[in-house]
């Protein structure tokens, strides 16, 4: 029973494995993990820097802030 089921489980994981689709959406996937691991790496290569502190300035020209 059990080399049965080994058998099958290997048959339709192989099967599996082996199309395009599943190819293509694990290429995807790796692809959007590498992004959002490196992605303070990245943002920083485009000039933005999380150290450096910016001060925002509100122009308030009708009064809504106290």
């Amino acid at each position: 029973m059990t080399s049965k089921f080994k058998f099958l489980l290997k048959d339709s994981l192989r099967k599996k494995t082996t199309t395009k689709s599943f190819k293509i959406i694990n290429i995807i996937l790796c692809l959007i993990i590498v992004v959002l691991v490196n992605l303070d790496g990245i943002i920083k290569l485009f000039g933005g820097d999380f150290n450096e502190v910016v001060k925002i300035y509100v122009v308030d020209e009708v009064n809504a802030y106290d």
